[in-house]
């Protein structure tokens, strides 16, 4: 499986668990943003996108109540997660 192909599955479980919190949008932004998701960016967001002219796999935002989020998600096809989980001490 391409890592691109992992993209719809991931922005299906995003919207599903991050729905729970509010209203969520997340999209597939390699190539780009569209214009849904450039009307919910603040400008310094967008600034540094243009300046670094650089895409993150998936971006998204959820609107709280109280809140407004921005998620940015890289998708890695084969990752060594061993590195981010807590050292385990054999008995």
């Amino acid at each position: 499986m391409r890592e691109d192909e992992l993209y719809a599955p991931i922005i299906e479980a995003l919207n599903k668990r991050f729905g729970l919190l509010g209203s969520c949008y997340f999209e597939d932004t390699h190539r780009g943003f569209s214009e849904e998701l450039k009307d919910n960016l603040d400008t310094s967001s967008l600034f540094i996108l243009k300046v670094e002219q650089t895409y993150p796999d998936l971006t998204g935002y959820i609107f709280e109540p109280n809140a407004f989020h921005i998620i940015v998600v890289e998708i890695k096809k084969e990752a060594n997660i061993e590195r981010y989980l807590p050292d385990k001490k054999v008995c």
